[in-house]
């Protein structure tokens, strides 16, 4: 027979005590290393008990391994099982200890309903549904709690904050631990005009996968990383997987002698700060969101491999052609290879037949 639990509302903790809650993602901070031998995350959850007020509940995640900490994004449901509530600083504030589990459930857009937990095995009945539903329910009607949707580079509007699928093409530092530049793709063309750095001008290294390069041609954009996302940027290398989250696609400054009415150009740019969960998470090549960006990066592979035109250069003054001339590190990869980081904590598992209850 299925373990069955009670969970507490948000509204009702007490300091000193071990529950079980359901909630609501308000704000999440990427995993980050601690001064010690763990990995931390910062999450504050609402509910129906408190979504109408200001308080909230900050809870502090531990894991020796950032992969088993969770992977959500605003408006996600959560449920922590075993969360120690404590008292700081005269505010409540949950933490996992020994016991500790999670599960995240995000719904997709065709109302099925997909779950990632920190167990294997895991319980979720019918009436642990209906909770979700209910909490799906109230987060549409707070435009916070929304989730940003993943937008792909044909879908660009000017002053769109979105999440980003894509593969990274080449990698650069364009001032050190001040902005570092991925080029990278998503198989689609940009909607709109969008500026780009200039290598040769800047005079920089730029390491790049070649054969990748060759087959993203005039796919290939560039995204400026600043300040505090410089540290986990530089660790990237051309070939990954990766997701932008809160990416801004801004207007950019007309250069000088330039009419700033006509100036049409815009930037992609992952700003310094967390705000709305900001930053960069390396995907690993198990990971189930990024199975439909590879079909297609591999689709447009075949494609230039049965035409031959990946062998071929780009026209006089292209982009492909200008960074050979300049210092430029070829790293040696095949086309979408990618770098394995162990197996996942778990299987991420689909409910299809939620649908009517989810939408």
């Amino acid at each position: 027979k299925p373990r069955t639990y009670s969970y507490s509302s948000l509204t009702s903790l007490k300091p000193n005590t071990m529950v079980n809650i359901y909630g609501i993602v308000k704000f999440f901070k990427l995993p980050f290393k601690t001064k010690g031998t763990d990995f931390m995350m910062i999450v504050t959850i609402v509910d129906e008990s408190i979504i109408h007020t200001d308080q909230k509940l900050k809870c502090l995640l531990f894991s020796y391994e950032e992969r088993c900490l969770p992977e959500m994004k605003i408006g996600s449901i959560i449920r922590f099982h075993r969360l120690r509530i404590n008292l700081y600083n005269g505010e409540l504030q949950g933490k996992s200890g020994k016991g500790f589990s999670w599960l995240v459930i995000d719904n997709q857009g065709d109302g099925s309903m997909i779950t990632k937990a920190s167990r294997v095995n895991y319980t979720f009945s019918d009436a642990d549904r209906r909770k979700v539903a209910r909490l799906f329910h109230i987060k549409q009607q707070k435009q916070e709690l929304r989730c940003q949707n993943l937008v792909k580079l044909e879908q660009l509007q000017e002053g769109i904050y979105f999440d980003f699928l894509c593969q990274v093409v080449a990698v650069s530092v364009v001032e050190l631990n001040v902005c570092y530049l991925l080029q990278v793709w998503d198989g689609t063309h940009s909607s709109c005009p969008l500026f780009t750095v200039e290598p040769e001008e800047r005079n920089l290294t730029v390491k790049t996968d070649m054969e990748l390069k060759k087959i993203a041609k005039d796919r290939l954009v560039d995204v400026c990383v600043y300040d505090d996302h410089f540290e986990k940027a530089a660790t990237i290398k051309p070939g990954m997987f990766i997701k932008f989250f809160n990416l801004h696609c801004s207007k950019r400054k007309a250069p000088e002698f330039v009419n700033a009415s006509t100036y049409e150009k815009l930037e992609l740019v992952l700003h310094q700060g967390t705000s709305y969960g900001r930053g960069i998470k390396i995907l690993s090549e198990t990971d189930p969101e990024i199975d439909d960006l590879k079909k297609k990066l591999e689709e447009l592979t075949k494609n230039v491999e049965r035409t031959g035109t990946s062998v071929k250069r780009g026209p006089k003054g292209s982009h492909s052609k200008g960074v050979k001339k300049k210092k430029v590190e070829t790293v040696s990869q095949n086309t979408l290879e990618l770098t394995h980081f162990g197996p996942s904590c778990s299987q991420p598992s689909r409910d299809a037949k939620q649908g009517e209850i989810l939408q």
